[in-house]
């Protein structure tokens, strides 16, 4: 019933930016099939499926974003079943343009459609802005498991896929982030909030944990923030108290709209709504001018008009630091490398961009290694998420070529953050800095969720015998599966 094989190509496609690419990612899409098959095997033998390992991504304020990471049969299994289960359901819209229609639904309501818009007359006088706190991280597995139910009608599969995510979180609550099926899941959880307050007869719009509420007074906005607040508690959330706030209309309508401020009256033009991360059309020199000077702004001295003071950034400027990483990814732009070192220490949450970017430079030809050099003496500022992408990128650039840098990539190894262990030495088992008796003591006692990084050191060490090769292969069936390698055919 299940296409593991199409779960699997699925998979191998899919990226996660805030995590470094999978090095598995390229061997399961060119053999999905075996992959796909091997899923099935542990879920007909009923095979506990492997706890996640949890990386933390840093966020503005001290804060960091949990990001699971999956073991490649649960990985597949987990978006098998929840094709199949919610195959005929509305998907979730995460466009631009589904962001876009969120954040106008007030005005264009406001206006009853109207093509011409006169704020003093509008029909919403106050908008209430909120978002769940850690939405992913408490959705109750039990409490989702009947919605689905009732959405789908299908019983013995959403079973079977409550049962594959409590093991994996490791808890009877939570799903793993930056997954496809965890937002198709989400999605239809976050549709409980809103559907009881549609009930008590409540203006709304939703982008997934999102919510745009309308009100005609501020008494009534007051109710709806509490009505808001006692439907997600009711399925064991909480609104995010510093995102929840009470908005007037004209305030909301405003800082939305990209036109400066006018009394007489506006004609509604959809193209005008500001959306996130977005710049219109613009060409690519318009792009990288806006990038160079956003990075410009940098250098200004403190106190000077258009300083980015980097100790205590807006949320306008890491937006507008984030696009402009983005353009100089985008174009292999050099411009901002001389910031990288300052970014990655004071606004630590744009690492996985820096990363991105460093990579980008090097693809370019340009000697990234100054810059990993400066990074790695800062190094003892940044946890283990900042180190893994610092890694990665020594990895993919080939930075090591290099002596002096195998001695900080090796105190990486002997961490005690699973994933940064595993990624410092599929790095260093080219250079012989990794054994073959290390890794196959770590495919033995690390978490299964990381062996495939470890399968793939013990290919990367020069001059390993195939006999011991071998016997690791045939001790466990996803190192098998990591080293297989396709028949050749034979010559007609």
């Amino acid at each position: 019933m299940l296409n593991f094989e199409q779960a699997a190509t699925a998979e191998a496609e899919a990226w996660r930016n805030l995590l470094p690419p999978e090095p598995w990612l390229d061997t399961v899409g060119k053999q999905p099939k075996i992959f796909g098959e091997y899923a099935r095997f542990r879920l007909e033998t009923g095979v506990t499926s492997a706890p996640s390992v949890v990386a933390r991504a840093r966020k503005p304020h001290q804060q960091t974003r949990p990001v699971p990471i999956l073991g490649i049969p649960e990985r597949i299994a987990y978006r098998a079943l929840c094709h199949e289960i919610l195959d005929g359901t509305s998907p979730s819209d995460r466009s631009q343009e589904a962001y876009q229609a969120f954040i106008a639904g007030p005005l264009r309501a406001a206006f009853d459609g109207k093509q011409t818009m006169q704020l003093d007359n509008a029909r919403i006088q106050y908008v209430v802005e909120s978002d769940i706190a850690a939405f992913y991280e408490y959705v109750d597995h039990s409490r989702l498991l009947s919605e689905v139910q009732l959405r789908t009608f299908k019983v013995e599969l959403p079973s079977l896929l409550i049962s594959l995510l409590t093991e994996v979180q490791g808890r009877p609550f939570g799903l793993p982030q930056l997954l496809d099926p965890s937002d198709e899941l989400s999605e239809i959880y976050a549709r409980i909030i809103e559907r009881e307050l549609r009930r008590r007869g409540i203006e709304l719009w939703r982008y997934n944990d999102d919510f745009r509420i309308a009100a005609a007074t501020y008494e009534e906005a007051q109710a709806h923030v509490e009505a808001l607040a006692h439907e997600a508690s009711a399925i064991g959330l909480i609104l995010n108290e510093k995102k929840t706030r009470i908005t007037k209309f004209t305030t909301y309508f405003w800082k939305n709209w990209m036109e400066p401020p006018s009394e007489g009256d506006i004609e509604f033009k959809p193209e005008l709504v500001k959306i996130s991360n977005d710049y219109g059309d613009l060409d690519v020199d318009e792009l990288a001018t806006i990038a160079r000077d956003t990075f410009t702004k940098l250098d200004v001295e403190s106190g000077k008009p258009g300083h980015f003071d980097l100790s205590s950034l807006t949320p306008d400027e890491n937006r507008d630091l984030s696009r402009a990483i983005g353009i100089l990814t985008k174009q292999s732009d050099s411009f901002g490398i001389a910031h990288v070192a300052r970014l990655f220490e004071y606004a630590p949450y744009l690492s996985h961009r820096l990363g991105m970017y460093l990579i980008a430079l090097h693809s370019a030809g340009v000697d990234i290694g100054p810059t990993w050099d400066k990074l790695i003496t800062r190094a003892a500022f940044f946890n283990a998420w900042q180190r893994i992408w610092l890694v990665h990128v020594a990895r993919v650039c080939n930075l090591l070529s290099a002596p002096a840098r195998h001695e900080w990539v090796q105190l990486q190894k002997a961490d005690v953050d699973p994933l940064l262990k595993a990624e410092a030495t599929l790095t260093l088992a080219p250079y012989k800095l990794a054994t073959f008796d290390e890794i196959d003591r770590a495919i033995r006692t690390e978490p299964e969720s990381v062996i495939a990084w470890y399968a793939l050191a013990a290919k990367a060490i020069p001059n390993v015998s195939q006999q011991r090769i071998t016997a690791l292969k045939e001790g466990n069936k996803l190192v098998e599966l990591m080293l297989y390698r396709t028949p050749k055919k034979q010559a007609q």
